[in-house]
């Protein structure tokens, strides 16, 4: 653990999900600490592209209005 943060943007989707899972799982263990977030828009597939389309990055706010996500929840989707 080098003290290294790590973010994962992932897709609003099933495999987007996973993907964000199988990531977390596979870079905890190297990373100080991993932070999962979601475009702040709910729709289905949405990704941080559509997030930045849609006018929500907020420069001032922690990763820049994305939605972080807890592993619960997102096991719960998944």
């Amino acid at each position: 653990r080098q003290g290294l943060k790590v973010v994962i943007a992932a897709d609003r989707d099933l495999a987007g999900y996973r993907r964000a899972l199988d990531l977390h799982t596979r870079l905890r263990r190297r990373a100080a600490q991993v932070v999962i977030v979601l475009a702040a828009l709910h729709a289905d597939k949405s990704d941080i592209t559509d997030h930045l389309a849609a006018g929500l990055w907020q420069p001032g706010e922690p990763f820049g209005g994305l939605t972080v996500v807890g592993l619960d929840e997102l096991h719960a989707l998944a």
